[in-house]
């Protein structure tokens, strides 16, 4: 049965997510939604060291840059700063491999692509710089972590935007990451349905948390799309969802959009 992640923003949006069938948490900095999520302090994460499901710990030191760079390429001290978190979250106490816990992080940097090249979305023709998996400092993160579960960033997108899937998910495979993070390109997983269907495909043992405008408006019919990509032992799937609505204020959890989206995922599963 497929099974949804939540991403929460505080002790209580998590604790909310959880009693209404959430399988695992995402947890992020309170107030920093509107930059897609960044790393929490130590003291968001105790109150929830005893969760019965798996907590998956954001790594991200900001969110994309105010100037319109690139985001995900990080200057050095941003790096030692990812580098950092991860420590203490592990000396911290509040993470248990048995259950499941984990780190979500994604770095990139730019590269020159010959004409013709990659090509997952628009390609990187004529020498212009693309973004790809930063792999020395991917597998230096996944190392650090070790022996905790690390999943691909929605930086994938940005990688797709100018390589092929294939080459993308063998670029985070390579790395040594369990699992990726993906709307399947820029956009909404409901724009994607053709390119997800093709990382599900290829991705061999990688987990792939499909995300990005997840809703229970849509939830069954993304599904049910992506369903014939999935073969029988093939990749894991799960499906993320913030479960934000009008009626939920910025940051909060909507405990019935929780249960809706479960519901269309195919029932309650913990």
């Amino acid at each position: 049965m497929t099974r949804l992640e939540v991403p929460v923003f505080s002790p209580a949006s998590a604790r909310a997510a959880l009693s209404r069938g959430a399988s695992r948490l995402e947890i992020n900095r309170a107030g920093s939604y509107p930059q897609g999520g960044l790393t929490p302090d130590e003291s968001e994460v105790e109150p929830l060291q005893d969760s019965p499901i798996p907590l998956r710990i954001m790594i991200r030191p900001r969110g994309p840059p105010p100037d319109g760079g690139p985001d995900f390429v990080y200057s050095g001290a941003e790096f030692r700063e990812m580098e950092g978190a991860i420590r203490r979250f592990k000396a911290s106490g509040h993470l248990q491999e048995a259950r499941g816990d984990g780190f979500v992080f994604g770095v990139l940097k730019g590269e020159k692509k010959k004409k013709n090249e990659g090509g997952g979305g628009g390609g990187g023709g004529g020498g212009a710089a693309a973004l790809v998996v930063d792999a020395e400092r991917s597998r230096d993160l996944v190392q650090l972590a070790h022996p905790f579960a690390c999943v691909f960033h929605r930086a994938f997108d940005d990688v797709l935007s100018s390589s092929a899937v294939e080459e993308a998910l063998n670029a985070v495979a390579g790395c040594g990451f369990d699992g990726i993070l993906t709307s399947g390109g820029p956009g909404s997983a409901a724009d994607n349905v053709e390119t997800l269907s093709r990382v599900l495909r290829n991705a061999a043992d990688l987990e792939i948390v499909v995300g990005g405008g997840v809703r229970s408006s849509n939830v069954r019919a993304l599904r049910g799309g992506l369903r014939q990509a999935v073969a029988p032992g093939g990749s894991r799937v799960w499906f993320h969802s913030s479960c934000l609505t009008a009626l939920s204020g910025k940051e909060g959890v909507d405990e019935e959009e929780v249960e809706r989206i479960v519901s269309g995922l195919g029932g309650t599963v913990v």
